[in-house]
């Protein structure tokens, strides 16, 4: 009996399955984590995101003209902490910059640069601390639509994206030239 027809098509099938196992899953499996992790940055990006839109909401929360003396100090004082909390968050994610740039290109991550960085600005500049609240809270709102919008709807995102893009834009020109505008009177 001739085994040759039987051994060969077996010795290709074993050659090419360990060739496949050895040489192009490893890159795939490679690939498939790096697409992971990028997603997971985004998603954490998204959720750090709306986390300083909170917490701008609560540190720049008016408060109540009908309350009470101790109630207002109660008040006053979780303020302090929320906006503590807001410092930290903004700053953490400045820091963290790194981390979720490295998941986009072009000028994607111009984009997000410019936002990340731009936030930390307004919490350091000398802007009352109810107007730095307004300031985050806005950025935070558009970069979380243009993040984590409806992906079916993309005019949502593309007019979130332009919003922010002109907001950026004005927030990161220097003040003289605000000041050099003509008044209105």
């Amino acid at each position: 009996m001739n085994w040759e027809p039987v051994l060969v098509p077996a010795a290709v099938s074993l050659c090419v399955a360990l060739g496949i196992e050895y040489v192009a899953k490893p890159r795939l499996e490679a690939r498939k984590e790096r697409i992971l992790e990028a997603v997971r940055a985004r998603r954490d990006l998204l959720a750090r995101v709306a986390v300083v839109g909170l917490t701008a909401t609560a540190a720049g929360a008016e408060l109540p003209a009908v309350a009470s003396r101790e109630v207002r100090e109660k008040l006053r004082a979780e303020q302090a902490r929320q906006f503590g909390r807001l410092e930290d968050e903004v700053r953490g994610l400045a820091d963290d910059a790194g981390k979720y740039l490295a998941t986009f290109a072009g000028p994607a991550r111009t984009f997000i640069g410019d936002y990340l960085f731009v936030q930390l600005g307004v919490i350091l500049s000398e802007r009352p601390r109810s107007e730095q609240c307004a300031q985050v809270l806005e950025l935070a709102g558009q970069m979380a639509t243009v993040l984590g919008g409806p992906r079916w709807r993309f005019w949502i995102r593309l007019k979130a994206w332009l919003t922010l893009t002109q907001t950026l834009a004005q927030l990161k020109a220097p003040e003289e030239s605000v000041a050099m505008l003509p008044s209105g009177d």
